[in-house]
């Protein structure tokens, strides 16, 4: 899958668990895209998030080679 397409299907799409999505509902994510959209001081702040569904999002994004976009590159400013 193309990263554009992974990045911007519905997480109920992709093969993540129901209580990702659920959590991802709760947060106001329906693609991995809106999650990276976000910097990550307020990301562990959104009502829902925990570390359980943090570990579960890196290693889907790890499996796609895609890890290092949690990451904001130096210098840059998401959301």
């Amino acid at each position: 899958m193309k990263t554009a397409d992974f990045l911007n299907r519905p997480v109920s799409r992709l093969e993540l668990s129901k209580e990702f999505c659920e959590k991802c509902g709760r947060m106001g994510f329906e693609t991995i895209a809106d999650i990276l959209f976000v910097v990550p001081e307020e990301l562990i702040q959104r009502e829902g998030f925990d570390y359980h569904w943090l570990a579960e999002l890196s290693e889907t994004l790890n499996k796609e080679g895609l890890l290092h976009l949690l990451q904001p590159l130096p210098g840059s400013i998401r959301g």
